[in-house]
């Protein structure tokens, strides 16, 4: 499931992802197919991140069509294949989806991507550390 209305968070109970629906800011509804009922699952509200509606350049057996791109990812732009890591984030400026870059002589600015160059690599809420000044 993956259409520009879902989000993901990190579950309260477990610490795992779970994706789905935003009921609130700290809730998501997760939809069982098979069983058609829905379930309101807790997550931690720093942690959710809308779905872009775009997906990454890598192609592999899980996500053969790309990974989908989620607000918080990090992701490596392939700029004249010098990596290039952003922080996927709303830009008002753009209207959309964009980068905000976290190291090298471009960090802190904000630019506009598309899915096919970038690939998703780690999010702000595994790997916090990603943002830390060095």
């Amino acid at each position: 499931m993956s259409s520009p209305r879902t989000y993901r968070g990190i579950r309260v109970d477990n610490g795992e992802w779970v994706k789905g629906f935003l009921a609130a800011p700290d809730q998501i509804m997760t939809w069982d197919e098979e069983l058609g009922v829905g379930s309101m699952i807790q997550v931690h509200p720093e942690s959710v991140g809308q779905y872009t509606g775009l997906k990454d350049k890598n192609r592999t057996e899980e996500f053969p069509e790309g990974q989908p791109i989620y607000e918080g990812d990090v992701v490596d732009a392939d700029a004249n294949s010098q990596g290039l890591p952003g922080v996927v984030v709303w830009a008002e400026k753009y209207n959309g989806w964009a980068l905000k870059i976290i190291s090298g002589h471009y960090k802190g600015h904000v630019i506009s991507f598309s899915g096919e160059l970038v690939v998703v690599t780690h999010n702000i809420h595994t790997t916090p550390e990603l943002l830390e000044d060095k």
